[in-house]
């Protein structure tokens, strides 16, 4: 855990373990290390769900809510309507960059270790894209662009040699079905790669 770069004020498999409440702390459950985090309707004015789960043989696992929703009662939005295609591609990007990081710790050789990362999204029916998290607050062409499927999955495979300013093809590839449910829309690559970069500079 002390190998992760927390490129977020909520990193992708953060250490739960000095959280206040002690409900969060993790703890080990059928060989594996697992924290769940759950906040709704609070005094804080966001609400929040992660569950994670790591194994010793390299397995990373983590079931997390959009922020689009965690965060809909802070910005008076609704939560189930819209989806940061941003936000989510400096997501995906963070769970590569961090997961690349945990197998270097790991002890894993560079030039013979690939890593396979697999997607999935729920709840995307009847959501708008949008872009208003960040400093990238980028302007769609004329819309609506609202999705019509429930699920969205995608695989990508990452060798860990692949050094932190080459993620944005790999983020690209992650994130092409999620966002063509949404009336095929599409990243361009420079777009992708400000997410990315920004991400790694700790300035998204």
């Amino acid at each position: 855990m002390g190998s992760n770069p927390r490129y977020t004020e909520w990193p992708v498999w953060s250490d739960t373990s000095e959280y206040p409440d002690e409900r969060a702390h993790p703890d080990t459950r059928e060989g594996g290390w697992e924290a769940f985090l759950l906040w709704v309707n609070s005094h804080i004015a966001f609400d929040f769900l992660a569950f994670t789960r790591l194994e010793p043989d390299g397995k990373f696992y983590q079931l997390r809510a959009l922020d689009d929703d965690a965060l809909a009662r802070m910005r008076g939005g609704k939560a189930g309507s819209s989806l940061d295609f941003n936000l989510m591609t400096a997501q995906v990007a963070e769970s590569i960059a961090v997961a690349l990081r945990f197998a270097l710790a790991l002890g894993c050789d560079p030039q013979t270790t690939k890593l396979g990362f697999n997607f999935r999204w729920r709840g995307l029916s009847g959501r708008n894209l949008h872009a208003w998290y960040g400093r990238l607050r980028t302007s769609l062409p004329l819309g609506p662009y609202t999705a019509s499927d429930t699920d969205a999955q995608s695989f990508v495979i990452v060798p860990l040699e692949t050094a932190e300013s080459a993620l944005a093809p790999f983020v690209e590839t992650a994130l092409k079905h999620l966002l063509a449910k949404f009336r095929g829309y599409s990243m361009s690559r420079e777009a992708t790669e400000s997410c990315v970069r920004l991400l790694l500079e700790r300035k998204f």
